[in-house]
């Protein structure tokens, strides 16, 4: 699993939630095309990254691991994936980990923060335990949005997040 598989995960995610609209076949094809995308690319990854995991360092919060985990996690929960309790677990035992480590000073830099941020508010709020997870996280929120707005370049957002970026996973800024 990628960084690509993360974002095709939370983009499946949103849409296979709510079936209303979709032709039936197109649905259909949309919902294997999730199933294996979880069967098999997030759960062998997932075995071998975070299965037997359960001590978390700083490193285990890097971004990309963590957003395919959230992602995976919300797609698994809106398409009733048998896998749903074991990623959703995990991720709820990362996300404790990762408050934790924002309790103090980590952080990846506004930009790498906003892409975890937006896995995983995505999974925040497809999550059946969504108001204590995000009441646990409120301080965390807030001061991750207060860093955000001090440390953004006034006015020249672009100089933010430039384009092309210095990893080769991030072709689509």
């Amino acid at each position: 699993a990628h960084l690509c598989t993360g974002h095709l995960a939370s983009l499946l995610s949103l849409y296979l939630a709510k079936p209303e609209g979709w032709a039936p076949d197109l649905y259909q094809k949309a919902l294997r095309a999730a199933q294996n995308i979880l069967d098999r690319d997030v759960m062998p990854w997932f075995a071998q990254t975070w299965r037997n995991k359960n001590a978390y360092t700083v490193g285990d919060m890097h971004n990309i691991p963590c957003i395919i985990l959230t992602s995976a996690a919300a797609l698994s929960q809106a398409i009733k994936h048998p896998a749903a309790a074991e990623l959703n677990s995990k991720a709820e035992a990362v996300y404790q980990a990762w408050l934790e480590f924002k309790t103090g000073h980590y952080s990846e830099g506004t930009s790498y923060d906003a892409f975890f941020m937006d896995s995983l508010s995505l999974w925040l709020d497809s999550h059946l335990e969504r108001e204590t997870l995000l009441a646990q996280g409120t301080d965390i929120f807030r001061k991750t949005l207060t860093n955000w707005v001090h440390h953004t370049l006034p006015g020249r957002p672009d100089l933010h997040a430039p384009l092309a970026d210095v990893e080769p996973e991030m072709f689509f800024w």
